[in-house]
């Protein structure tokens, strides 16, 4: 089920058609859109989107659809959506899982690049100092909703994660991301669609970390 693919590798769209993919785009590199969609987005220093997360089957019938947003700012950042909620204030990370009324915690690791647990490290990473992707050389173009846009798919190296690819799509007038869409090896895929990026006052501190009023009636397992 959805749940279960949000909670161990995609975070956080619309019903994309991604037939609308065009000719190989010559002009630049997939590393260099990657890396200044990068800098783009290391260039925020606090941001919030909302995004829309729907899965389908093999056949191309809806699996489930539901809403979220992310808070970031440094390395902390918030997480929110109907089945899980992630807390990480640069040191520690809180993860939620609604239905399991489970809490666990423990350290941030910098260096897990995952795009669940570390969404906006994960998009900067995409520099080409995450190894654990391999970048294909083809670019093509699209356009969706009216946005004209790159399109780079990255392969896993590790063979036995869940997933066989991820598509990026990148808006070419601003380099923000615009969707990412998984791949399941099982034939189905999960399209993420990122909302505007907005550039907000920075937070408090204490908005990225768990609320204690919030860990009533949970399960919580603190292994920091």
């Amino acid at each position: 089920m959805l749940k279960r693919v949000v909670y161990t590798i995609v975070f956080f769209v619309l019903a994309l058609s991604l037939n609308l993919y065009g000719v190989r785009a010559d002009a630049q590199s997939a590393q260099k859109i990657l890396s200044n969609m990068s800098q783009k987005v290391r260039s925020f220093k606090a941001i919030q989107f909302d995004f829309t997360m729907t899965g389908y089957f093999n056949d191309g019938s809806t699996i489930e659809e539901f809403n979220g947003f992310i808070q970031a700012q440094g390395n902390s950042f918030r997480m929110l959506n109907p089945y899980m909620s992630i807390y990480c204030d640069g040191e520690s990370k809180w993860i939620h899982n609604v239905d399991a009324r489970e809490l666990i915690i423990f350290m941030h690791d910098t260096t897990n690049l995952d795009i669940v647990e570390n969404p906006i490290g994960f998009l900067i990473s995409l520099d080409g100092s995450n190894s654990a992707y391999n970048v294909s050389k083809e670019v093509k173009e699209s356009v969706v909703s009216g946005v004209s846009v790159w399109l780079i798919e990255l392969v896993p190296v590790n063979r036995r994660i869940p997933y066989s690819g991820i598509v990026v799509a990148i808006n070419r007038d601003n380099n923000i991301p615009v969707f990412f869409e998984y791949k399941a090896k099982d034939g189905s895929r999960y399209v993420a669609s990122l909302g505007t990026f907005r550039s907000v006052i920075p937070w408090d501190s204490s908005n990225f970390i768990f609320p204690e009023g919030r860990k009533v009636g949970l399960e919580v397992t603190d292994l920091r």
